[in-house]
């Protein structure tokens, strides 16, 4: 069978009554899921997050998906067990505070010189002024403003599957998943819509046209400090609002 775990969804049957030859096989199965989590977060990563790490807390989210999954509740397990796995890798690297307190000293001393220095020339200052500014190498320069764009992206990532799962979970949507989707769509749209617009536009510039840090830094004319600082205060308010409309977030 290539989706093993279909025996759950459609007989049923809880993954601990099942016998032990049949729940390794759909560990086996699911665990190509858990790859596929960690190569797409690893690519956002620095290299000295181990891959292994991430594929470790993946698996652990794996098998709390298979004994939690309930076959009563309309979900799709695949969506489940993507909410588990991705949810498990990200709390993983938040245990482990993959960026260091030297390299969060750093970006707060960069973002600091970003805004001075556009508060008194009204532009963007490039990464070798941000070298001569502070004093750092060229190289640590580009390696924290880089650290910077990986946490603007894990964290939208981290908003845009819960909200997929919630959605997903929805009895009355889940069996038009192309409805659902464009649900997901809308409903993001609308509590963005309700953000202050330059944090709105943060966000949708991200969403819709798939713009990095600092190209949404040279479309609004500030500081990629600036634009880091705006997912900030976004992020924070959508997670307000998520919580209120759709319960937690991982």
């Amino acid at each position: 069978m290539n989706k093993p775990w279909l025996i759950l969804e459609k007989q049923g049957t809880a993954f601990a009554e099942l016998d032990p030859a049949t729940q390794q096989e759909m560990v086996r199965a699911c665990s190509v899921m858990v790859k596929a989590h960690a190569l797409r977060l690893k690519a956002k990563l620095p290299n000295h997050i181990d891959f292994e790490e991430l594929l470790s807390a993946g698996s652990l989210g794996l098998m709390e998906a298979l004994y939690k999954y309930d076959p009563a509740s309309e979900n799709r397990f695949e969506t489940y067990a993507d909410k588990r796995i991705k949810g498990a890798m990200l709390d993983e690297l938040r245990k482990m505070d993959w960026l260091s307190r030297g390299m969060r000293q750093k970006i707060k001393k960069l973002e600091s010189a970003m805004q001075i220095w556009e508060a008194k020339h009204g532009a963007m200052p490039s990464h070798e002024q941000l070298a001569s500014i502070t004093g750092y190498p060229l190289r640590e320069v580009a390696r924290c403003m880089e650290a910077l764009e990986n946490q603007f992206c894990l964290d939208i990532d981290a908003i845009e599957d819960t909200t997929r799962f919630h959605l997903s979970s929805d009895p009355f949507t889940q069996p038009f998943n192309q409805a659902a989707q464009h649900e997901i769509i809308d409903k993001l749209g609308r509590l963005i819509e309700q953000l202050p617009h330059k944090e709105a536009l943060v966000l949708s510039l991200y969403y819709t046209e798939e713009l990095n840090m600092r190209e949404i830094a040279q479309v609004l004319e500030v500081t990629e400090g600036r634009v880091s600082q705006l997912h900030s205060q976004a992020i924070k308010k959508l997670r307000e609002k998520f919580s209120t409309a759709y319960g937690s977030i991982a």
